[in-house]
């Protein structure tokens, strides 16, 4: 600790001309133990300073002063305990610092010194607390021994503090002046007399500089002054320049808040005009939709232009924020309004123009006898033709209406032409045989596609038997032709005609492979319902009636090789679509998506026998069958799932090399804890647990059929995962006597139990 005192000293009191009276080492109380040295030091000037430093060390050993306190500013000197020996202690200085030192012996040395510094330069201001009485006793000042004529320790210690380090320069000074009077140093008094000289010299030089410099004195004080004055001149410009700043800084932030306002202003109004300009319907377009004449040519037209409009006002992109605004709430409550008031107009219109067309008489009174010609529906056509935009905006906004209005249209004009027809063929068969046809016939139902009635219609026969057209003569066959050709010239004229009107007024593909770019359309841009429970989608229903009817239509074609190419393009975008939209439920799981979907497939192929799509038949079912074991292999460790995780880790060793025997000499794999395992599993939990996963199945599977196939499945595999765990058990803990809670005929017994309850 010499050394280090030494060291202080040297390197950091002596420059500032401070002696070191006393050091410690210590650290904080109560928190990682991190060094520091305080020193107890005085300095040499008058008043003399008594200070408490802190110095720090660095990693490489180095000194630094962090913190400086002056004694007179120290309160209280708290020592802990007055009996113990303990080695904390604290001091009252701006804070109450605590420290912790080694020993006891340095506490007590360093309480020492600051006890002496207060009894001799401060006057005993400082309180000392919880000090042993004694150790402050000893150091009260001893009187001169009469009879040895010696003083006492303190004086000594005394003696000892007023000593005072020669500073380098002093040092240097007193060894030059000692070398220079070596010779006069044998005769001490000349040596004196010539100290004292030199001294009343540079006394009188000093006196002297003194007066010469009273001038420059003077000089300094008055630039002082003037400095002064200066200083005060800038304060309060300063102080000045301060307050404007302080006035443009309020400025700023005023100029910084207008333009949140005017940029919340400008979004604001780029907001409403936004949604002015979207959202709003002009009165004349209002006062059509609820009041136009839908047989005024002019009316029809204005009717037109403002259904678009009021498709684009619906049809504007809204944020859930605008949506609560109460104008734009208004605004959709009244387009609505206007919607479906138009549209019950215009649906109460058309159809009452479509049963009227159907029931016209026109078309049977008008017809050309002679020439056995039909007469043309083309002027019907022109009346509805008008009406072909508000039919396309009905579709896009309500297709159920729209196809109802297809049905009505089927079933008004089917009669229509049924009647029409019927008088034809009748005055055909009088054309050949003078004779009237007088017996009714009828026509079938039309198709789901609203294709024309004429597309299915049963013809009714002529009645030539082979032997009739045998007996006849030449000229008599040659009317009979004649009429037949006819017949069919107008029969096929009749069904191109409609057929066009249909295809262009509602929107009807025209031909297999139209009907096969809007199929795959259908299937590609297909969605689910996110919370929606899935089971076999739409577009999979609608390829098998799609199948079906194709093969009805083409049951005779001769050569069929393009229509399997069309249908192994709807069957390879209906297995892609599958697989893409079997993740996106939230409420079914995709191998269930997929296991449906696919089984269907499969299922409705094998019923249809078409050979082109035999490898798409076997395809359905190895998707099928994957996912069908997939679903059940992820499911199956549900119920027992710790027992099946801790005979995974038992496989697991085995397979690392360890003996069956060893097994159970593993910590995480001994008997107690086989045992722990298994004793969570009664027969009682693990029936609760295979009716939840049952309970699951018959949720997430919407085919009855597929949840037996699935539960007898997860049967067959439960029972043979339970037959490997008794044979792992029997291999790896032999002798041990340890057996499973529930035995094979238990399980039959749950799963039988589950598959006749009723968990709806």
């Amino acid at each position: 600790m010499a050394s280090i005192r030494n060291c202080l000293q040297r390197e950091i009191f002596t420059p500032k001309e401070e002696r070191l009276l006393g050091t410690i080492q210590v650290w904080k109380a109560g928190k990682r133990r991190k060094t520091s040295i305080l020193c107890a030091t005085v300095s040499s000037e008058c008043p003399v300073q008594v200070s408490l430093v802190k110095v720090k060390i660095s990693d490489r050993g180095q000194y630094k002063p962090c913190i400086y306190w002056t004694l007179r500013n120290m309160q209280l000197v708290d020592g802990k305990d007055a009996v113990k020996e303990t080695c904390e202690f604290d001091l009252h200085l701006d804070k109450v610092y605590k420290w912790v030192t080694n020993t006891f012996k340095e506490k007590k040395s360093f309480l020492i010194c600051l006890w002496k510094l207060n009894q001799r330069y401060l006057q005993n201001k400082i309180t000392f607390v919880n000090i042993n009485p004694e150790i402050l006793e000893d150091l009260v000042p001893e009187t001169q021994d009469p009879e040895s004529g010696e003083t006492g320790e303190s004086d000594r210690q005394e003696e000892y503090e007023r000593y005072q380090e020669l500073l380098t320069k002093e040092t240097t000074d007193l060894e030059k002046l000692m070398d220079q009077c070596e010779q006069a140093v044998a005769d001490s008094e000349a040596f004196v007399q010539m100290l004292t000289t030199d001294l009343q010299v540079l006394d009188q030089a000093n006196l002297k500089e003194i007066i010469n410099s009273e001038k420059q004195v003077h000089l300094i004080v008055q630039l002082i002054e003037e400095a002064l004055k200066e200083s005060e001149h800038l304060e309060k410009q300063l102080s000045a320049h301060e307050d404007l700043l302080h006035t443009v800084k309020e400025h700023m932030d005023n100029i910084h808040q207008l333009q949140i306002i005017d940029r919340n202003h400008q979004k604001l109004y780029e907001e409403v005009i936004y949604l002015v300009e979207n959202l709003t319907l002009s009165e004349e377009h209002a006062w059509i939709l609820n009041n136009g004449n839908l047989d005024d040519p002019k009316d029809l037209e204005l009717c037109i232009k403002a259904v678009q409009a009021l498709s684009g006002c619906s049809s504007t992109n809204l944020t859930a924020g605008h949506r609560k605004l109460q104008a734009v709430a208004e605004q959709l409550i009244k387009f609505e309004s206007l919607r479906q008031n138009f549209e019950n107009r215009f649906v109460n219109h058309i159809n009452k123009m479509i049963v009227l067309q159907g029931m016209d008489q026109d078309f049977i009174l008008e017809s050309d006898i002679d020439s056995l010609v039909l007469m043309s529906h083309s002027a019907r056509h022109r009346k509805l033709m008008s009406f072909k935009p508000l039919m396309e905006w009905l579709k896009n906004n309500n297709p159920v209406i729209f196809n109802d209005l297809l049905m009505v249209y089927s079933e008004s004009l089917g009669k229509l032409y049924e009647r029409q027809l019927k008088e034809f063929f009748s005055l055909a068969r009088f054309k050949v045989t003078g004779a009237k046809e007088s017996r009714r016939f009828s026509f079938p139902d039309t198709t789901e596609r609203g294709l024309p009635p004429s597309s299915n219609i049963t013809w009714p026969k002529l009645n030539f038997s082979v032997p009739d057209r045998l007996e006849m003569d030449v000229g008599r066959r040659e009317l009979v032709d004649k009429v037949l050709e006819q017949v069919l010239s107008q029969l096929e004229h009749m069904c191109i005609e409609e057929q066009e009107f249909i295809i262009y007024f509602f929107n009807v593909e025209s031909t297999e492979d139209e009907s096969e770019e809007a199929q795959r359309k259908d299937i590609e841009n297909a969605k689910i319902a996110k919370k929606a429970k899935v089971g076999v989608l739409p577009f999979v229903s609608r390829l098998q009636e799609f199948l079906i009817l194709t093969e009805n239509v083409f049951r005779n074609a001769e050569e069929p090789r393009d229509l399997n190419d069309a249908y192994c393009k709807l069957i390879t975008a209906t297995f892609n679509t599958i697989e893409n939209l079997s993740s996106q439920s939230l409420k079914t799981p995709s191998q269930v998506v997929m296991i449906e979907n696919f089984y269907f497939i499969f299922n409705f192929l094998s019923e249809l026998k078409i050979p082109g799509l035999d490898h798409k038949r076997k395809e359905a079912k190895k998707k099928y069958t994957h996912y069908l074991n997939l679903y059940v292999t992820t499911n199956l460790g549900l119920p027992l799932e710790k027992l099946n995780e801790f005979f995974e880790g038992v496989k697991t060793r085995m397979a690392q090399g360890i003996k069956e025997e060893e097994v159970g000499f593993q910590m995480a794999y001994n008997k107690q804890e086989l045992r722990r395992v298994i004793e969570r599993y009664p027969g009682k939990e693990v029936r609760k647990s295979l009716e939840t996963l049952y309970k699951n199945n018959f949720k997430h599977l919407s085919d009855p059929y597929l949840l037996q196939v699935v539960w007898r499945m997860m049967q067959d595999d439960f029972i043979r995962q339970y037959q490997q765990f008794v044979e792992l058990i029997e291999r790896c803990y032999p002798g041990s006597g340890i057996t499973m809670e529930f035995t094979v005929e238990d399980l039959l017994k749950y799963f039988s139990e589950l598959d006749c309850s009723d968990v709806s």
